[in-house]
């Protein structure tokens, strides 16, 4: 399996935050960071039923477990500068970028997966197209897969500089 970039690390961290209800508070430091249980109930994948116990192989603490888990996610947090430097490039961007700010917030609390709301309407698909003008449910979507990379884009770009220092490098690589 290729390694992933730090782009690719960095938007998986952003799509894991913003899967929380607060998440976008989180990012913004309003919000209390999810616990390492929290992360790891949203990291973690179903595993397929194989219709008996399996039994062997070494057993792994759950504690372990949810550290190697989150483990990933806290090694892109280091990347990116730790949360105080999140919290102030994300208020940057939302100053900087309000059209894509005011695009994100709903997008990222509003759509989900299986839906908040499903009135027979088009449930939230359908009050959010009707206030970005009739814009279709798949375009919601790439929208906010998009303006997710950007924000991405944003907090990589700026992790490690301030503006005017453009030979520093950071500690620890992103890729």
């Amino acid at each position: 399996m290729p390694q992933k970039t730090g782009l690719e690390k960095t938007i998986e961290f952003l799509e894991t935050i913003l899967s929380f209800e607060n998440g976008v508070a989180v990012l913004l430091g309003v919000a209390p960071i999810p616990s390492v249980e929290d992360m790891y109930n949203a990291l973690k994948k179903p595993q397929a039923d194989c219709g008996v116990r399996v039994d062997g192989g070494a057993s792994v603490y759950m504690a372990e477990a949810m550290l190697m888990t989150v483990e990933p996610i806290e090694a892109t947090v280091q990347s990116l500068g730790g949360w105080e430097n999140i919290w102030r490039l994300t208020e940057k961007y939302r100053e900087e970028y309000p059209q894509m700010w005011n695009k994100l917030v709903p997008l990222t609390s509003m759509l989900r997966p299986g839906g908040i709301i499903r009135d027979g309407e088009g449930g939230m698909s359908a009050v959010l197209s009707r206030r970005f003008d009739g814009v279709r449910g798949k375009t919601l979507r790439r929208w906010k897969k998009r303006i997710i990379k950007s924000l991405a884009i944003h907090l990589l770009s700026w992790a490690y500089t301030d503006g005017y220092n453009i030979s520093y490098y950071p500690d620890k690589k992103l890729n």
